[in-house]
């Protein structure tokens, strides 16, 4: 009957009692004492005590010595293990978890790391402040659907908003005394708001679409698309 067990984490021979049992042994007890299980858990909650949301900068990434010793990258977007940890193996296909805000996180030394920046550190060995994914999808984290990107940068490749009620980007329907009309064209660029007025839905359209590419760049291109699929169907 084993009465001791040696803590992998602070190298101390103490008795099992000081241990908290576990199947996945053979002593029947895990392998780190209940004192550094409790210092490890202190340590993550300092990590994460103001983490908010998908905060991309909040935590600090793996080296990319690191991260390429125990993982291979799977060009449909996730990693495969190099090296094996707990119940995972080699050879084990590593995708991450899915979590409410659409994201993938995956666990690496207590830490919930976002899927894409990780990727991003593998192949580049940088953490730009932000990470954008090209088609919005945030699941797909294949290194040709990410590019490096500031905060308004990262904002300008958006889905179309939930209350918009036109069908199109930066184009909204303004009424006024109940009878007449227009279709107003507005977008911000460099802290100025830039604003048009069209009759013709078209036309409005393609102001959008010009001041889109011009001040956003290949950011805009996603909206430009959907702007123009959306016309299509409407004509």
């Amino acid at each position: 009957m084993i009465t001791e067990n040696t803590c992998k984490t602070c190298h101390q021979k103490k008795p099992v009692l000081g241990f908290y049992k576990s199947t996945r042994t053979t002593s029947g007890y895990r392998n780190t004492c209940k004192k550094c299980c409790a210092d490890q858990a202190a340590s993550r909650y300092d990590k994460t005590k103001d983490f908010i949301g998908h905060n991309q900068g909040n935590l600090p990434l793996p080296s990319q010595k690191w991260l390429k010793v125990n993982f291979a990258y799977n060009v449909e977007g996730y990693f495969i293990r190099k090296v094996s940890r707990g119940a995972s193996k080699v050879g084990s296909i590593v995708k991450g978890k899915k979590e409410k805000s659409g994201y993938l996180r995956l666990n690496i030394n207590y830490d919930a790391l976002l899927m894409h920046r990780l990727i991003w550190k593998w192949h580049h060995g940088t953490e730009p402040e932000f990470i954008d994914h090209k088609d919005r999808i945030r699941t797909n984290c294949k290194i040709e659907n990410l590019r490096e990107a500031s905060k308004s940068d990262n904002a300008r490749n958006q889905s179309l908003p939930i209350n918009n009620t036109s069908g199109f980007f930066g184009v909204r329907w303004h009424e006024y005394n109940g009878k007449k009309g227009y279709w107003k064209v507005k977008i911000t660029h460099a802290g100025k708001v830039n604003s048009k007025n069209f009759y013709d839905l078209s036309m409005a359209v393609k102001q959008y679409n010009d001041w889109a590419l011009e001040f956003h760049g290949d950011f805009a291109t996603d909206k430009v698309n959907s702007n123009n699929k959306a016309l299509k169907e409407i004509n």
